[in-house]
């Protein structure tokens, strides 16, 4: 009797609980402060992207005056224009 009345109050406890999903995407499409929060990265990364193109140009120009000049320079000034791209091209 006492097995069976613990066996119906384990199944009582059973049938009580519930599950539920919750789809955390879209709560945060909706959330005022996670739109400010994305719309802040796209700006950042859309800042710091224009930043890279800006750098990648600069460098494609600066090695085309560096291949247009380079019979021009001693070796001196050609090591030093060599060391100045490569760190250049680093940064990028």
């Amino acid at each position: 009797m006492i097995v069976a009345a613990v066996i119906l109050m384990g199944v009582a406890s059973f049938a009580q609980t519930k599950i539920g999903f919750v789809d955390s995407q879209l709560i945060l499409q909706q959330l005022p402060i996670a739109i400010k929060a994305q719309g802040d990265l796209d700006a950042l990364t859309n800042k710091w992207s224009a930043h890279i193109d800006s750098l990648s140009k600069e460098l494609q120009n600066d090695y085309a005056n560096y291949q247009k000049n380079a019979k021009t320079y001693d070796k001196t000034k050609l090591e030093s224009e060599q060391k100045r791209l490569v760190a250049k091209q680093q940064i990028i």
